[in-house]
């Protein structure tokens, strides 16, 4: 068994080969711990001697791919969420990381307007904020 080996897959029904090399890519990964030459966690063999996985092959089509280049090559037919619990399944952290990306943090105004008791004041942010009691506010 060798890195350069040549692997037929049976994804769901549909035959999909690739090399063992790629399967490996992100080592941390139960497909790594599936195909590594070193691995007691062999997957299934079916009887024509292709490894059988239990997937939507759509959805391990962009896995594949993304083991491959780094970068999430998404169709139209498939959602990010759809990809990111199969990813996350085979414990593709990075990928899951990728397909659903922190949100961006709030940007604050520079300046503000407080209405006083009816008056509107506007003041630079860093004003209030420098104050210990309002700094939790902005």
């Amino acid at each position: 068994m060798s890195l350069t080996d040549w692997v037929t897959l049976d994804v769901g029904g549909r035959l999909i080969s690739t090399y063992r090399s790629t399967l490996l890519s992100s080592p941390h990964s139960v497909l790594a711990k599936m195909f590594s030459p070193n691995s007691s966690l062999e997957p299934a063999k079916t009887h024509n001697g292709h490894y059988s996985i239990d997937a939507d092959p759509d959805i391990f089509s962009v896995i594949l791919n993304w083991l491959r280049y780094q970068k999430v090559l998404l169709p139209t037919t498939l959602t990010c969420h759809s990809v990111s619990v199969v990813a996350e399944y085979f414990g593709l952290t990075d990928l899951v990381s990728q397909l659903n990306p922190a949100p961006a943090k709030a940007v604050w105004p520079e300046v503000v307007t407080l209405d006083v008791r009816g008056r509107k004041i506007t003041v630079n942010r860093l004003t209030v904020c420098s104050y210990p009691a309002y700094s939790t506010l902005w």
